[in-house]
């Protein structure tokens, strides 16, 4: 072979080397800027998480999330007319009921009758209960007053048993002696006539007022928890006695008692009366009354 063959075929390698490399470079210069072989530009891939940084070994665990605050509960109370040292008292009742009732010094006993010449004299809240359960009554007009009063003494110490604590209260500063007619609901006020009794249901079905049903009615405070109406028909003691969740609603009750005498044939009753708001600045709303 020649010199000159010789030459050209080495030129020719060599131009054959230099096209590989350019084609090589070029290829790993698409890589690079994330072109693929198409042209397009390529996914664009992201880098690998750091690794974390090692926590020490004596390093704290993290403070697990603080508990929900509970919802602060008002518990039932009372007021000094109720004769109860404490809630628990209330869990093994017997002690209460077998106490003696507390009758006027006047007064020695307190007989109830169901007819048909059945009577029994009552000296304790536990017979006082069982007469009423069986249907007995006071045997004479000095006897239904009697009765009232073992009533006040009986009643709230079943009502507080039942109760429950309350989540929140719109009553909690209720005050009896504070213009009671203006804001206690007129269907509390007694009705002693058919007339009186419709005259109160056009006021309570617009919103009227006791005060407005009978503008003279005469009001006295009995203390710091009880007043004193008196009207030409009727004497009515009205008494705060205690404070709860008397039908579990969340929302606070207040019980009275109300006693009410008649001017004129001697006539007495008392009943309990549940009342409640649900909302600040509400009108009192009349839950239960109960003979």
């Amino acid at each position: 072979m020649s010199s000159l063959s010789r030459f050209k075929l080495y030129l020719l390698a060599g131009f054959l080397v230099s096209v590989a490399f350019a084609v090589t470079l070029a290829a790993g210069w698409q890589r690079i800027r994330g072109v693929d072989r198409n042209g397009s530009l390529a996914a664009v891939t992201q880098l690998p998480p750091a690794p974390a940084s090692p926590q020490p070994k004596d390093s704290a665990p993290p403070t697990p999330p603080a508990p929900p605050k509970p919802v602060p509960q008002i518990q039932p109370h009372w007021t000094p007319a109720v004769a109860l040292a404490n809630l628990a008292d209330l869990s093994n009742p017997d002690p209460l009921l077998n106490r003696p009732l507390n009758l006027p010094a006047r007064s020695d006993k307190l007989t109830m009758t169901a007819g048909r010449g059945r009577e029994m004299i009552v000296r304790t809240l536990r017979e006082y209960l069982t007469c009423r359960q069986q249907g007995f009554v006071g045997k004479t007009a000095a006897d239904s007053v009697l009765e009232s009063v073992a009533k006040i003494q009986l009643y709230p110490l079943l009502y507080l048993r039942r109760a429950w604590p309350s989540q929140v209260s719109f009553v909690s500063d209720f005050n009896i002696t504070a213009d009671p007619l203006a804001e206690l609901p007129v269907t509390l006020a007694p009705a002693i006539s058919a007339d009186q009794q419709k005259q109160i249901a056009r006021l309570a079905a617009t919103g009227g007022t006791w005060k407005k049903l009978l503008p003279r009615t005469r009001v006295q405070a009995d203390g710091k928890f009880a007043v004193r109406i008196s009207d030409r028909d009727y004497d009515l003691r009205l008494t705060t006695l205690a404070w709860g969740d008397f039908n579990r609603d969340g929302f606070e009750d207040v019980l009275l008692s109300a006693a009410c005498s008649a001017r004129q044939g001697g006539g007495h009753s008392c009943c309990f009366v549940v009342l409640t708001r649900t909302a600040k600045g509400a009108p009192l709303t009349v839950l239960e009354v109960r003979e």
